[in-house]
């Protein structure tokens, strides 16, 4: 699996522990409603739905039969991301339900690095 990157806004969320944790968000119409943590280790990935629909993979049969890169472990559960991100002090999950929906027009664009499990 290789990496793609993604150009982005950046958001902090604060977890019930007070952790603040950086928030990502696609400003590419195509990883809109499809970026996903893995609730194992956090590692972060994204799926081109353009690509998916060329290449005739997808992800949801994908994910059955993929390990992670981070961690090893399948990433069969894989959580819709940024509505669920992994707090740094308790590596567990947390859902955030008032994150913004839309990118703010205001904000910086950076490229984060994403995992693409549509790649080999």
């Amino acid at each position: 699996m290789q990496r793609v990157k993604v150009r982005c806004c950046k958001d902090v969320a604060r977890c019930g522990t007070g952790d603040v944790v950086d928030v990502f968000y696609p400003t590419s119409g195509s990883y809109e409603g499809f970026l996903f943590v893995h609730p194992g280790c956090g590692a972060l990935f994204a799926v081109d739905r353009d690509t998916e629909q060329y290449q005739k993979r997808h992800f949801q049969e994908l994910k059955l039969k993929l390990d992670c890169p981070g961690c090893g472990k399948k990433i069969d559960d894989v959580l819709p991301y940024p509505e669920y991100l992994r707090c740094p002090s308790t590596g567990g999950m947390e859902h955030f339900t008032g994150l913004p929906k839309a990118v703010p027009l205001d904000r910086t664009e950076l490229l984060v690095e994403f995992w693409d499990p549509l790649t080999d």
